[in-house]
């Protein structure tokens, strides 16, 4: 959100990106966008496109935000397979999962691994640095406490 807004409410925004090496900015919505997050299409994997937004108002639309940093265009990966339990102690379990089918175009850089308690816990890093391998123990845990955990893959896209 801008830091002044005019005097008058925001009413949405409008938002435009561009090819790194071009000088033409292209609009990405028809009509104003209410949130300040929007996902956008038509992307050429691994080309860098820069953005920008205006903030629109009672008055009308305002001046563009400063150009964001370059972003490359890339492929999510899939997910990878679900977590097992291949030990189990009072306080542990050791989880094993497969990788992910499709690696989004770029090599898996590592993996999240979230536990939650059941049955009404929420979702909590259960890894606290990078997972390498397709294998990792969480720790502290308390003994007859049901848990339920997932696996989260990033490359390079994230």
């Amino acid at each position: 959100e801008p830091v002044n807004d005019g005097g008058s409410k925001i009413t949405g925004y409008h938002l435009e990106r561009k090819e790194r090496n071009s000088i033409l900015w292209v609009k990405l919505n028809k009509t104003a966008i209410q949130d300040t997050r929007f996902k956008t299409t038509g992307l050429e994997e691994g080309i860098e496109y820069e953005y920008r937004v205006y903030a629109e108002n009672i008055a009308g639309i305002g001046k563009p935000s400063k150009v964001s940093e370059c972003y490359v265009a890339r492929d999510p990966c899939d997910a990878p397979g679900r977590p097992e339990p291949i030990i189990i102690t009072r306080s542990s379990v050791t989880l094993q999962w497969t990788k992910p089918e499709y690696d989004g175009g770029s090599k898996i850089t590592g993996y999240i691994v979230e536990k939650k308690e059941l049955p009404e816990g929420r979702w909590m890093k259960a890894s606290f640095t990078n997972v390498i391998e397709t294998q990792f123990t969480v720790t502290g845990l308390v003994e007859d406490q049901r848990y339920e955990f997932r696996v989260i893959a990033r490359n390079a896209a994230g």
